[in-house]
């Protein structure tokens, strides 16, 4: 998928159900890329995968952006994004770098 062509491994996608129906246990604490609500329902996952204490390298900061190339040190608000326009209350990205789908 597209997120394996941006970020290689560092994701991988879980369905809501299992192949048997069933609710995956692994959804409610996935990150989505995409979004309609107003709020970026990441925080959430991102609070509670720091309560189950699921995070790497103790990343435990939903203010920080923890990545170390074309982006803020710490989310941002209203910069003006159009092609991450979900993001645009707490992102991470530098508007230059996320210009159009082709400049991703």
């Amino acid at each position: 998928g597209i997120c394996n062509q941006y970020w290689g491994e560092a994701f991988r996608y879980v369905p809501r159900t299992l192949d048997s129906g069933a609710a995956n246990p692994e959804y409610d604490l996935a990150y989505t890329m995409w979004f309609f609500e107003k709020e970026n329902p990441n925080l959430e996952v991102s609070r509670l995968r720091i309560a189950a204490n699921l995070t790497n390298h103790g990343l435990n900061n939903v203010e920080e952006c923890h990545l170390d190339y074309l982006h803020h040190d710490t989310v941002k608000s209203g910069q003006g994004l159009t092609e991450c326009h979900p993001y645009e209350d707490a992102a991470c990205c530098k508007p230059e770098t996320v210009l159009n789908v082709d400049r991703l």
